[in-house]
């Protein structure tokens, strides 16, 4: 028996399910996403936090998506609605990974960043083009010093036989 209160998850043609679930399935992908950076990350708070997350919406997405996979398998949907199901399912997952992407590229910093790893130093892009215009400048004088230093030893030994 299902409470009086949840008796819409059984119910594919409520509106309330619709919308329940349709922010579910954001979420349940904002979260899936948040998990997989935060797991590739230096920061075991934030891998905790977004998995916490990550289960517990999609625990709750499931009880959607067991009535709409029932509402399916019993023929009670009819192929067109299936579909509708389908697209509905993969646009909204779709959208919140790709929110969650977005936005982690903007927050992410030091060990909650992809890639944080206490055995390897990360460097902005900036500072990394600086440290590539250095390194060519060096390379250049290196370079100039290696042309001249047979030309230098040369004048040197003509200056030691003038002596």
């Amino acid at each position: 028996m299902v409470h009086q209160g949840l008796s819409f998850l059984g119910n594919t043609s409520s509106p309330f399910f619709w919308v329940a679930w349709s922010l579910l399935l954001v979420w349940q992908n904002y979260a899936f996403t948040r998990v997989s950076r935060a797991r590739n990350s230096a920061s075991l708070k934030a891998h905790a936090l977004a998995a916490l997350q990550s289960n517990g919406v999609w625990f709750i997405q499931s009880l959607f998506v067991y009535s709409s996979f029932m509402n399916i398998l019993t023929g009670g949907a009819g192929w067109l609605k299936a579909v509708a199901m389908l697209l509905f399912y993969t646009a909204l997952t779709m959208s919140g990974s790709i929110y969650a992407h977005f936005r982690s590229l903007k927050i992410e910093k030091g060990k909650t960043a992809v890639g944080a790893n206490k055995k390897y130093a990360q460097i902005p892009v900036e500072e990394w083009e600086s440290v590539k215009v250095f390194v060519d400048g060096q390379t250049k004088m290196i370079n100039t010093a290696v042309e001249v230093g047979p030309a230098i030893r040369a004048l040197q030994g003509v200056l030691a036989d003038a002596k």
